[in-house]
């Protein structure tokens, strides 16, 4: 395509366009996919934040449910006292009686409902008891560690994720 130009002097200078505005338009919307493309990876990253917020959020609440059943019962403190072995295969059940019971049965079927949840609650007579240390079964505190799968941050491979909460009764 020729267009003529006119120019200070009035003669005709004819200037030849090659593509010129084709070639930016063409750059300006490689940049603006890849804007989109960091966008969308964005959005991923944060619904996989929000749902694993969400399921922690939802660990935090059983966790203290429990504690105040057993502050609720504090005559049968004994009876909440529920020291799964995590990871293993045999299908531990609540075993105690009366109000004790019935609030470990309940507590143990919501752990059940996180991804691959299981849950441990017993006495503790030192608040700086250690997620790993053995349960005393005695004292004036209730520890809950609730244990969850998640993915990894690579996204594909799954990990156990542990929440611990000391109450005082």
């Amino acid at each position: 395509m020729n267009r003529r130009i006119l120019t200070a002097g009035r003669s005709l200078v004819q200037v030849r366009q090659c593509g010129a505005s084709l070639l930016e338009v063409l750059i300006a919307l490689v940049v603006l996919s890849l804007g989109l493309l960091g966008l969308a990876g964005l959005q991923v990253a944060s619904l996989k934040a929000n749902q694993d917020a969400g399921i922690r959020t939802q660990a935090s609440i059983l966790a203290y449910q429990i504690i105040d059943s057993v502050r609720a019962n504090p005559a049968r403190i004994a009876d909440y006292n529920y020291n799964l072995d995590f990871g293993s295969d045999e299908d531990d059940e609540p075993d105690a009686a009366g109000v004790a019971g019935e609030d470990l049965d309940e507590w143990v079927q919501r752990v059940a409902s996180l991804p691959g949840g299981e849950g441990q609650v017993c006495q503790a007579d030192d608040p700086a008891i250690q997620i790993d240390d053995a349960c005393p079964e005695n004292g004036d505190y209730v520890r809950v560690v609730i244990r969850w799968t998640a993915l990894d941050e690579n996204g594909r491979d799954r990990a156990a994720v542990s929440m611990m909460v000391v109450g005082h009764i």
